[in-house]
């Protein structure tokens, strides 16, 4: 699977863009190959970052740590790692790690 996403991104980046672009006629036309570029190659990187994530899950599993927050030590809500598997902080701990102005004013999830 890496490797098929990783060939997606050199595709991406070179043959898409040299195949439009001969075809090219006006600068909105380029504006278009090159954003629709742009589009693609950022869903193959998003691929390849969450294919990582996976990665790293599998391996937290192997050593015993899945599911214990990074930052707290604490346990991950069961909800979170069911929408989000490769989760590596608890709610409360992602919030702070976004917005650390939010210390003191977010709700306990706990």
């Amino acid at each position: 699977m890496r490797s098929s996403i990783a060939e997606e991104m050199r595709r991406t980046g070179t043959e898409d863009y040299e195949q439009l672009h001969g075809v090219v006629g006006d600068e909105a036309d380029r504006a278009f190959v090159e954003t629709t570029v742009d589009i693609e190659t950022g869903r193959a990187e998003q691929q390849m970052r969450e294919l990582r994530e996976i990665e790293a899950a599998r391996e937290r599993v192997a050593q015993g740590t899945f599911g214990i927050c990074i930052d707290c030590g604490g346990t991950i809500e069961y909800e979170r790692l069911r929408i989000y598997t490769h989760a590596i902080r608890c709610a409360e701990c992602q919030t702070l790690h976004e917005n650390p102005g939010a210390r003191g004013k977010i709700p306990k999830f706990h």
